[in-house]
């Protein structure tokens, strides 16, 4: 599920910083797959990564690549949504740059955890052969999903604590497509959709274990070591939640 922000998203930026390092900044597109590929070889270890999120199954694509090769992710400033969902699990090592922050607010596959809800409120939404087409492309994103958890050593039940804690009340459906790069849906919303940042320890308890970069490591990339603020002003944090005191207690069973 894509993450809309008060503004107009930009389209992510992928550059090389040197022959190891590929640097991604911004809004994870319908055709981010490719654009990674385009940068992307066997000297690649480490992924600097600024985004706020965007179209899950192109994150996830990027994810098993990622994963498969041994890539380690760095955080510069917000990995959230989408991309904190898959492109930071599917790091080798996880790395926050100075005060960088990961936040979650939920992900389609754990819609899958009520399937038959799931399906009732696709078939006040959509039409009948767009409702099924939804369900089984969502169940093939969570097949995918899973499967990169799992080589990783984590679960994807981080995921579902995340759609548990955050409210997504006023949230509609439009320019619905059958559409296998994106899922086939736009989200909008009416209300502010809340945000979730972990502690390291829930990380941890969903066995994606968080580090902290060298800051000398990070300044020889020529990368600021803390960015966060200054980085914020396209964010709206403003109903975030900050670990284990933003999880409800209906969540933690």
């Amino acid at each position: 599920m894509a993450l809309v922000m008060p503004c107009q998203a930009m389209a992510a930026d992928w550059t090389r910083v040197n022959a190891s390092t590929l640097v991604m900044k911004g809004h994870i597109e319908r055709a981010e797959f490719a654009r990674f590929s385009a940068r992307f070889d066997d000297r690649v270890r480490r992924l600097i990564v600024t985004s706020e999120g965007g179209v899950e199954f192109q994150a996830l694509q990027i994810a098993e690549v990622l994963a498969r090769r041994g890539v380690d992710v760095y955080v510069l400033g917000y990995c959230l949504s989408a991309c904190a969902n898959f492109i930071f699990a599917g790091g080798r090592q996880r790395l926050l740059i100075g005060d960088a922050i990961v936040g979650y607010h939920g992900s389609e596959i754990s819609e899958l955890l009520d399937e038959e809800r799931f399906r009732t409120n696709l078939a006040k939404r959509l039409p009948s052969d767009g409702a099924a087409w939804k369900l089984a492309w969502v169940r093939r994103l969570g097949e995918r999903a899973q499967a990169m958890y799992q080589h990783q050593g984590a679960s994807t039940k981080i995921l579902d604590l995340s759609g548990c804690v955050v409210s997504r009340s006023g949230e509609n459906w439009e320019k619905f497509k059958g559409d296998e790069d994106t899922g086939g849906t736009e989200v909008r919303s009416g209300s502010t959709i809340r945000m979730w940042i972990p502690s390291r320890a829930q990380f941890a308890a969903h066995g994606i274990a968080v580090q902290t970069a060298d800051p000398k490591a990070v300044a020889a990339l020529g990368l600021a070591t803390s960015t966060l603020k200054a980085g914020m002003a396209r964010i709206d944090l403003s109903g975030a939640v900050w670990g284990e005191e933003g999880v409800p207690a209906a969540c933690r069973g």
